[in-house]
């Protein structure tokens, strides 16, 4: 069930009539509700996968329990839970991949090894709701969670559907003390929920979907070798796009269905595409993943507190294991692995000279198309399937095949157009040259336009990017 298909909009009319029929005083029946149709929408893709969600869901809420009442054994609870999750993550979606790399360099060196490899299907959503557990336990390890929680809110904070599939990955010090007593649904909180899930569809379903059929038509051409320099630039730049507002629409809709329920959840991205610095894009892009490998991986390695090398260390190793959390797949390793080693250049030369507000010196244009376009060749590995693909668009980029001729631009380019005027807008508030709020009308007028543009340009429903993650 995907937040672009008819389905989810009568299952979101289902919770919202079962959610609001009963009782504000009967808050406790309210959260039971919620957390069926949760566990009713995780198991929309296979029920299997339920029984998973709960054994994680007892055995964080055991290991929190325990840190609280033992705490003399507290290492060893937060060592169950994360070599649980750890675990579980690991089986499921890294064991063919490093059993096919070993078998690989075995073969290499001429020992040749009888292989095959379990048909493990990978979990929807797995990696973000194994993150949001951990640090639930980590944070009771910290001694952040310092109120007692009972099952059915730990249970409802692992499973609620909005950002159960792909984020935000919340904390449970945001989440928890809402649902501990029932949130209020305002009506401005309403209103803002409603634009923010016609805002997300509109960004998903009218520009990353309509720039990715020019996209894939790019990446399966190039399978076959190098395609124009012009139409590989393109395509890449529309990768760019399409991942940007297939993401970002989705944390939108997620954050709007929550709000109709009187949730609140934290942002997840900041207008990336304005950023002047790698640094600054990664406080601006995925903010609930680079948070939480900061807060849980990079602190704990030694974050910036040794010497400049082994700050640098740090970085390259969150960023590394950063790229691999995405997939089991060489190709994102090195995706993370580009983006670690830039990050410890871009902290070695410039230091804390940086800054991460955008202005409107000639300087800072610079600094955001360069990171512009840094970003837009480090998705080339992202996207690509394999290394095969990525360095075939590698030569395609430098031009391998001719720089090929104009009317290879005029595809899709509506969607290029619009996905380069909310990129326009971003860098247009980010200077507070436009507003950060609009009048109500012009709200009214976008949503009714965005109604529009849905029924009228909507290609049909797709997946998005990162529930294969």
């Amino acid at each position: 069930m995907i937040f672009n298909s008819l389905a989810f909009g009568l299952f979101l009319a289902v919770v919202l009539i079962v959610f609001y029929a009963i009782p504000r005083r009967y808050w406790t029946f309210q959260k039971i509700a919620l957390l069926g149709l949760s566990y009713v929408f995780y198991g929309w893709w296979d029920f299997r996968f339920v029984g998973l969600l709960v054994a994680s869901t007892v055995v964080d809420f055991t290991a929190v329990r325990q840190i609280r009442e033992h705490p003399s054994r507290r290492r060893f609870w937060l060592w169950v839970s994360v070599c649980f999750n750890l675990g579980t993550l690991g089986f499921f979606k890294y064991f063919n991949f490093f059993a096919e790399s070993a078998h690989s360099v075995l073969a290499s060196v001429g020992l040749s090894v009888p292989f095959s490899t379990l048909e493990v299907v990978l979990p929807v959503g797995i990696s973000f709701y194994t993150f949001q557990t951990m640090s639930l336990t980590i944070d009771a390890y910290r001694g952040h969670v310092r109120r007692r929680y009972g099952l059915l809110d730990v249970a409802l904070y692992v499973a609620f559907f909005p950002q159960l599939v792909a984020g935000p990955i919340v904390r449970a010090t945001a989440f928890l003390p809402q649902v501990a007593r029932r949130p209020r649904a305002r009506p401005q909180l309403l209103v803002w929920g409603a634009w923010l899930i016609w805002w997300g569809l509109f960004k998903k379903v009218i520009i990353a979907d309509g720039v990715a059929i020019d996209v894939d038509n790019a990446y399966a051409s190039v399978a076959g070798g190098a395609i124009s320099s012009l139409r590989a630039w393109k395509a890449a730049v529309g990768f760019s796009i399409q991942i940007y507002c297939d993401f970002s629409g989705y944390t939108d809709i997620a954050i709007g269905v929550a709000a109709l329920l009187g949730i609140r959840l934290p942002k997840n991205f900041r207008s990336p595409y304005v950023s002047v610095g790698i640094s600054d894009f990664w406080r601006r892009w995925h903010i609930s993943l680079s948070t939480w490998l900061r807060d849980y991986l990079y602190i704990p390695l030694g974050g910036s507190r040794g010497s400049t090398w082994m700050t640098q260390r740090n970085l390259f190793i969150t960023m590394l294991l950063g790229g691999l959390w995405h997939g089991a797949s060489w190709n994102f390793v090195v995706w993370g692995a580009g983006h670690g080693l830039l990050l410890s250049l871009e902290q070695r030369l410039l230091g804390r000279r940086l800054h991460s507000r955008p202005s409107t010196h000639l300087r800072d244009i610079a600094r955001v198309a360069i990171v512009f376009l840094i970003v837009t060749l480090l998705w080339v590995p992202f996207r690509a399937p394999d290394f095969a693909t990525t360095w075939e668009y590698a030569r395609s980029l430098g031009g391998a095949a001719g720089l090929g001729n104009l009317s290879e631009l005029r595809q899709e380019t509506g969607a290029y157009g619009l996905g380069a005027a909310l990129v326009g807008g971003e860098w247009l508030r980010a200077r507070s040259i436009l507003p950060r709020r609009f009048h109500w009308s012009v709200y009214a007028v976008a949503s009714a336009t965005i109604v529009y543009l849905l029924f009228h340009c909507s290609r049909g429903s797709s997946a998005f990017i990162y529930f294969q993650f």
